[in-house]
């Protein structure tokens, strides 16, 4: 009887075990992502990112906007690891002449938003859409968090 109950513990243990590394697993295949806003500037950022862990086809989605309390950093969700694009603007400026963020990967965003398009070869902007160069970030495996400070 006590060798049962040791073989029925030992299975529950390797149960909860097996368990517990599935869930680090999913954990692991995302990062925290927050921006930090010092400019005082309303900011309305887009990303693109793969559309899962598990899906690696690439999504552009925004917008996102960014408050301009100068203070503290805004949580923009988790996303999958891997390369990760950002392209941001100052929203609701009257003026030509407003603040970009930008980098070097063009890509169609739309205006105004919110937008999710999954990136297809060969796409050309539609009427209510403009090419934007994004910035490109490789999230390593490692990192579980990533911030971004707008200055």
């Amino acid at each position: 009887m006590r060798a049962l109950n040791v073989a029925l513990a030992a299975a529950c243990c390797a149960f909860g075990i097996s368990f517990v590394s599935q869930s680090e697993a999913q954990n692991t295949a995302t990062f925290a992502f927050k921006v930090c806003n010092t400019t005082g500037l309303k900011v309305a950022m887009t990303l693109m990112t793969t559309t899962s862990p598990t899906d690696q086809r690439y999504h552009v989605h925004g917008w996102y906007v960014i408050n301009a309390a100068r203070t503290g950093c805004q949580d923009l969700g988790n996303w999958p690891k891997g390369y990760f694009y950002w392209y941001a603007q100052e929203d609701g400026s009257a003026t030509q002449q407003y603040a970009i963020w930008a980098g070097t990967v063009d890509k169609c965003v739309s205006f105004p938003g919110p937008f999710d398009r999954v990136v297809a070869p060969n796409y050309s902007c539609a009427n209510n859409e403009e090419l934007v160069k994004f910035t490109e970030k490789l999230i390593e495996p490692g990192i579980n968090s990533y911030s971004l400070t707008l200055r």
